[in-house]
């Protein structure tokens, strides 16, 4: 019989080496299976990670936002008190001018 022949019976030889064969994939499948466990293991503490970082990243921003809020507010504060300053300089200013005209 040759090979091309499927109807031919299997010999013991057939069976040891198709044993042999699904041995081996069993052995292959496992150590994949084990390599994946590692990598869901680096995954999820790579993940683990990221969020560590984004919540850092996020209490930084929040510390900068309200910092430059502070800055802002006092800038803003600053700048109106200086404007009010000068309008009180220019009502005296005037009051002299028209107390002055009303000499003339």
């Amino acid at each position: 019989m040759t090979k091309a022949d499927n109807s031919s019976p299997a010999t013991q030889t057939d069976i040891h080496q198709l044993s042999d064969k699904l041995t081996s994939v069993t052995a292959l499948l496992t150590r994949t299976s084990e390599k994946l466990e590692t990598h869901d293991t680096r995954f999820d503490s790579l993940q683990q990670h990221v969020d560590n970082r984004a919540d850092e990243v996020m209490h930084h921003f929040d510390v900068v936002a309200e910092d430059l809020t502070h800055d802002d507010r006092g800038i803003f504060k600053d700048r109106l008190e200086q404007h009010t300053d000068r309008l009180q300089q220019v009502h005296q200013r005037l009051r002299r001018i028209e107390a002055y005209l009303q000499l003339i």
